[in-house]
């Protein structure tokens, strides 16, 4: 192995050490450009951007009711409404009759609660 080199690597992003046979070790350097940092502002501002831009390609991505189905669906709440409202009604009223009937009448203080 007379003459031969070989690389140790001392630190992997600055500096390279070489040995030769004779057991001298010279240092390298190596250099790297030295990449400009974003200030906090233009980092603040693009991720922002990159928000929005994620928030429209998820609108692309929704599938909108059609019109006709949101009228469909808009009629089918409104009847389930009326009817379950006239349930109540009815089984309030019948319910108010059976107590009269049973009771003679209502005593005073639920009288004065619910139809008063």
């Amino acid at each position: 192995m007379a003459g031969k080199t070989e690389k140790l690597k001392k630190n992997a992003d600055t500096e390279s050490v070489t040995a030769t046979s004779d057991g001298n070790k010279t240092a390298q350097k190596e250099t790297k450009p030295k990449q400009k940092k974003p200030n906090a502002f233009a980092k603040f501002f693009k991720r922002i951007g990159k928000f929005f831009k994620e928030c429209s390609l998820e609108l692309k991505k929704i599938v909108w009711a059609t019109p006709s189905s949101t009228l469909k669906n808009t009629v089918m709440v409104t009847v389930a409404i009326v009817v379950f409202t006239a349930a109540v009604f009815g089984l309030d009223w019948l319910f108010r009759d059976v107590l009269l009937k049973y009771l003679g009448k209502v005593p005073l203080l639920i009288e004065n609660l619910f139809w008063g």
